[in-house]
């Protein structure tokens, strides 16, 4: 088990594929293709789906979508810097409830890849995804969301996206009221739509909310889950004042726990995502030479007897090892030998 901290710019916070939960995004993407197989291609009608879904959901701040150009009816140029739509044209609605009223604006930052991540990754590997928070501007401010993800795909070809954002400031502020001295609760809407564990922790570090579902998590990876490693927690708070989210990876065998530090106004957000690997997915990121390493390793030879096979020093072959333990997430020699040991020796 080990653990790096590092600052992150809150557009390089990796995105993860959902799991088989709640999936409005996804239910919003199938719903537009029964349209399309239809033969309906009316925007008005789209646009009705999306703001009926976000009225009559109170919990989500948006509900929105993006075609591909000339995806919806092959007649974006009709609809330049029309309501839901920008200067392209381009079909991209954003139902949301900016200033406590539901009004529609165009999405905005899905042209480059960067900034428009959630974009680019979602047609790309066409499949439900979800976003951990990012900065989004609604109506001259910039919010704290975080997004499930779905393409819209038809005879194999994207056509574009659905989404549904949720508000993290608005989160914390509703979940939060009451709770002082409450028992935890076994899960939220948060954890069950975007597949990440929520905690929420005064200045100090302490732990102010969280769910049964998010202690449990954080169990498997954490020694001491009540207090949430106060020292490692603090100094990550520290860290994200006034630089961004910050980011603590833990480790354990096949697995990954992502923990994303995000300072708020009186509190810290605690966001953590676990992601699972194959023995054999992390050993495909060893080099030839780790491999070759790795291969000897499992044959039961020590480090001098490698280093003579190899014709390399035994401080190289320490070095190739301490890679070795990193990649495949195991801290022994015993470990490292069990993971993939059919896999051939090199490439």
């Amino acid at each position: 088990m080990g653990n790096a901290l590092k600052v992150v710019d809150a557009g390089e916070i990796p995105v993860a594929p959902a799991r088989p939960r709640g999936r409005p995004a996804e239910e919003l993407a199938r719903a537009c293709v029964a349209l399309q197989t239809l033969g309906i291609r009316d925007r008005e009608m789209y646009s009705l789906l999306f703001r009926k879904t976000l009225e009559e959901n109170p919990d989500f701040f948006g509900v929105w979508s993006v075609w591909e150009p000339d995806a919806l009816d092959g007649q974006d140029a009709k609809f330049r810097n029309a309501p839901g739509h920008d200067q392209s044209g381009r079909f991209v609605p954003f139902w949301n409830r900016s200033g406590g009223e539901v009004r529609l604006d165009p999405v905005t930052g899905y042209e480059y890849p960067g900034p428009g991540n959630w974009y680019w990754v979602s047609t790309s590997q066409k499949q439900l995804c979800v976003m951990d928070p990012y900065m989004y501007p609604v109506a001259g401010k910039r919010l704290l969301l975080t997004s499930q993800i779905a393409p819209v795909v038809m005879d194999g070809q994207c056509l574009g996206i659905t989404g549904v954002d949720i508000s993290v400031e608005w989160f914390v502020e509703h979940t939060m009221k009451g709770k002082a001295g409450a028992s935890l609760p076994e899960t939220n809407l948060y954890e069950e739509l975007m597949e990440r564990g929520l905690v929420f922790l005064n200045k100090r570090g302490e732990v102010r909310y969280w769910t049964q579902k998010t202690r449990e998590l954080l169990a498997r990876y954490l020694p001491e889950p009540e207090r949430l490693l106060p020292r490692e927690v603090l100094k990550a708070v520290n860290a994200s004042t006034g630089a961004g989210p910050v980011q603590i990876h833990f480790r354990h065998c096949y697995s990954e726990l992502a923990v994303t530090i995000i300072p708020l106004r009186s509190e810290a957000l605690v966001v953590a995502s676990e992601t699972s690997y194959s023995p054999c997915d992390r050993a495909c990121t060893l080099t030839a030479r780790e491999r070759e390493v790795h291969h000897w390793l499992s044959q039961g030879k020590s480090n001098e007897q490698i280093a003579q096979i190899l014709g390399i020093s035994v401080h190289t072959v320490k070095n190739h090892l301490d890679h070795i333990f990193e990649k495949l997430g195991v801290d022994n020699r015993v470990a490292a030998a069990m993971a993939c040991i059919d896999r051939p020796a090199a490439a």
